[in-house]
């Protein structure tokens, strides 16, 4: 239970960092039937699908190691379905462009030491992502 504690607090340290570098958070913790996406946030024109991960400092591994392509995979499918979820409420998808990105938080004693946001972590076909959510 511990460590879900501390990842909330950890996501809600990225959320506002993303604040501060001008991102609109659109949702958080989204879940759908395929997985959850942590964080979804727009800056200008850009909607962000963003995974979170934070590791003890000491942890023998770091916290980018931690995104598996299964993970990618759930996100992805999940992204679609929150554009299908956007277009349901009839907002123009196409007027924006989509990023998957990962913040990734290191921390000692609960004090962050390094905290480092992936811009486009993983490519997707955009065509493929708006085909999907039809």
């Amino acid at each position: 239970m511990l460590s879900v504690n501390i990842g909330a607090v950890f996501e809600e340290f990225a959320v506002e960092k993303l604040k501060a570098d001008g991102y609109k958070i659109l949702a958080q913790n989204y879940r759908c039937r395929f997985g959850e996406i942590d964080i979804i946030a727009l800056k200008k024109s850009v909607i962000s699908f963003i995974e979170v991960k934070a590791r003890y400092e000491k942890a023998p591994f770091f916290p980018e190691e931690a995104v598996t392509v299964k993970k990618l995979t759930h996100i992805t499918l999940s992204a679609s379905e929150y554009i299908r979820e956007l277009a349901q409420a009839e907002i123009e998808t196409e007027f924006f462009t989509f990023s998957f990105d990962f913040i990734g938080i290191s921390y000692d004693e609960k004090i962050v030491k390094k905290y480092t946001h992936y811009k486009n972590f993983c490519t997707v076909n955009e065509d493929d992502l708006r085909r999907f959510a039809l």
